[in-house]
């Protein structure tokens, strides 16, 4: 009889807990940003070398696998592989339904301990990865009459096309100075395209970061610039455990993880839920939707 009581309460706490977020979904209203269908994700090692950039790598993948997973449209815009494998830096071009809502969370520095093949020791390394929105019309953003754009020769690999012709672009905003450099492409057409969308979207971050100003401090999620310096998820392999210091969440099965598979999405889905009784939060206190 205890045991059915105690499976009872159980269920019932469950059912509460789902009304409670459907409220919750209700009374706070979607911006812009909750349906965006395009963002960009940008990926650069950090402390610990070589290992840092093969976890970087690792990263690189996983997003990858997760994107397959919801159909979304890949793009890489620049990837910079390392002789002796990972990836140095990258930036992804990302379009799909709700891309943004579900990537923006993982803006951050992402920790992983394990021990190198080649050491004995365990090793800790780092890499950061910014998510920013890409407005749906770069030309709203971004009209073409606001920037500066000058051509410049490659530097690099590339072959005597990138040596002999101003292929690289240079992209200033007139009014903020920001300035982007694109030389990845062999013709100078397409880098200009890639400065546009890589300005608009930096652009797009800096209103975002100004709309959540007033509130991030307070909460436990940061969604803006602020979040790219601050440690969010450590990847321990020595005890095969993901956790997100945000929420306090950890997952078993690094691999698993690694490979975008449910414990990924659980996660996510868990950082959503946080970020809506955030905003849930400040409703309340403010006593005005946002």
């Amino acid at each position: 009889m205890r045991k059915l009581a105690e499976e009872d309460g159980k269920s019932i706490e469950e059912g509460l807990e789902e009304q409670l977020e459907d409220l919750a979904k209700r009374i706070v209203p979607l911006n812009n940003l909750d349906v965006l269908s395009k963002c960009q994700i940008e990926l650069s090692s950090g402390a610990g070398g070589q290992e840092a950039m093969l976890f970087t790598g690792e990263l690189l993948d996983m997003y990858m696998k997760f994107a397959q997973v919801n159909q979304w449209k890949w793009d890489p815009l620049q990837v910079d592989n390392v002789p002796l494998g990972g990836v140095r830096s990258a930036l992804i071009a990302v379009s799909g339904e709700n891309v943004y809502a579900k990537m923006r969370f993982e803006a951050g520095v992402h920790r992983v301990q394990r021990v190198p093949v080649n050491d004995s020791r365990m090793h800790t390394s780092t890499a950061s990865v910014s998510v920013l929105p890409e407005p749906e019309e770069v030309s709203v953003v971004v009209p073409s009459d606001s920037v500066k754009i000058e051509a410049m020769r490659a530097s690099g690999p590339g072959g005597q096309n990138v040596n002999k012709r101003s292929t690289a672009v240079r992209m200033t905003h007139k009014e903020t100075g920001i300035a982007v450099h694109c030389m990845d492409e062999r013709f100078q057409h397409l880098n200009i395209q890639i400065a546009y969308k890589r300005l608009a979207a930096i652009l797009m971050q800096k209103q975002v970061d100004s709309m959540l100003e007033k509130i991030v401090s307070k909460r436990k999620l940061q969604v803006g610039s602020k979040a790219r310096a601050e440690k969010i998820r450590t990847y321990n392999f020595q005890h095969d455990r993901v956790t997100d210091h945000r929420i306090q969440m950890a997952v078993t099965n690094v691999a698993e993880f690694l490979a975008a598979g449910e414990s990924m999405q659980a996660m996510i889905d868990k950082l959503q839920d946080q970020h809506l009784e955030d905003r849930l939060e400040h409703i309340i206190e403010n006593c005005v939707l946002e």
